[in-house]
């Protein structure tokens, strides 16, 4: 299915790192702030905001999100929900901190330096981690024994044409679950993101506009948003590993009641029906 070669230079598909997409309001520039430093709990809120309903966070669950809110406006006539570009995980958590949004979106469990700014968080979706490619590429599936070969920029598929990846940013959620499960591929995503050979997609929506472009093009994706919000990319099953993604809804410590409202919808019938009907799975109550 997959042969090796050696990659030469005008093989490469030639990208220096690019800034990540420009913030899309100086409110949330402010908010995002630094993802690695701890976000400490703000005292108390501002007065409430009055008009929409603010949700952002991860690229990975914005077409979710989007169903979600839909279905939700048309259950509560008079609300507005505005669901805004990907600023990340990481940027959803300082958002919440600094309340410049109602609801953060997460396709990772918050980490023990992020809970302090943060109330509730559920659990509401959950699907597969897939490879997203162009259209053309011919196969279905790979072994998870191929992908270090795939992601070394240094393979062919079946059809002869080059393997290109087009890369996440380091602690993609996706990226980071599956470099673990796949022995040597940490290292040879270490030396891609190195030698600046390849791509780097700051978004999922990003990545698959990207693959979709690009003949032998492939990045790390899931079947969910796929599902979701089709832009058609091939969809290629990881064979050997099963890595599941999860999305996670957060709230700050004093929400808004219209915030409060969203989460028990998508966790109620109605909304885990919107779930299901966008291609992810609901995740088993525990």
């Amino acid at each position: 299915m997959i042969r090796k070669r050696a990659c030469s230079s005008s093989d490469n598909l030639r990208t220096s790192h690019r800034t990540a997409s420009a913030c899309w309001a100086a409110l949330l520039f402010v908010a995002v702030g630094c993802a690695d430093a701890p976000v400490e709990a703000v005292g108390a809120p501002p007065p409430p905001r009055s008009g929409a309903l603010w949700i952002a966070g991860s690229g990975g669950a914005l077409a979710l999100a989007r169903e979600l809110a839909s279905a939700f406006e048309a259950a509560e006539p008079g609300t507005r929900v505005v669901v805004h570009p990907s600023i990340g995980s990481s940027g959803a958590v300082r958002a919440l901190g600094d309340h410049a949004i109602d609801v953060g979106l997460l396709t990772r469990a918050p980490r023990s330096s992020e809970r302090a700014a943060l109330g509730r968080v559920e659990a509401i979706a959950e699907t597969d981690i897939a490879l997203a490619a162009h259209p053309s590429v011919p196969v279905d599936h790979v072994g998870r024994s191929d992908l270090v070969s795939l992601f070394s920029g240094g393979a062919r598929w079946s059809d002869g044409v080059r393997a290109i990846p087009v890369l996440r940013e380091a602690g993609d959620s996706s990226q980071e679950a599956l470099r673990h499960a796949v022995p040597g591929l940490g290292a040879t995503l270490d030396r891609m993101w190195r030698q600046e050979r390849y791509r780097i997609a700051w978004h999922d929506a990003e990545l698959v506009e990207t693959v979709t472009r690009v003949p032998g093009s492939f990045g790390v994706s899931d079947v969910g948003q796929n599902a979701c919000e089709p832009r058609g990319a091939r969809l290629v099953h990881i064979q050997g590993v099963v890595l599941r993604k999860h999305i996670h809804l957060a709230l700050a410590p004093r929400p808004r009641p219209e915030a409060r409202a969203f989460v028990e919808f998508a966790m109620s019938p109605r909304g885990r029906a919107v779930t299901r009907a966008c291609g992810y799975r609901s995740p088993e109550r525990r």
